[in-house]
């Protein structure tokens, strides 16, 4: 998920920009598959049972490749935590 600051005046540019990284949260209740697309670096943070131990550790994982990767890559991007 992206955020972006337009500033306008006799042009259009772009003055701030940050990003979200998000985990989706997959599970099944009562047979049926659900989905929850999460806030990572919030459940990165919190103990809570929303999570099983197997998608924490994914979600850890993935936090770490994410970041490193665009934390190469981003100019002038950063994420928000909060």
């Amino acid at each position: 998920m992206i955020q972006l600051t337009l500033k306008k005046d006799s042009t259009c540019v772009i003055s701030q920009k940050a990003y979200y990284l998000t985990w989706v949260n997959k599970y099944k209740q009562n047979g049926k598959s659900k989905f929850q697309i999460l806030p990572a670096a919030k459940y990165e943070k919190i103990q809570d049972d929303l999570l099983s131990e197997e998608a924490k550790y994914k979600l850890n994982v993935f936090l770490k490749n994410s970041r490193a990767l665009l934390d190469t890559n981003n100019r002038e991007v950063k994420e928000l935590t909060e």
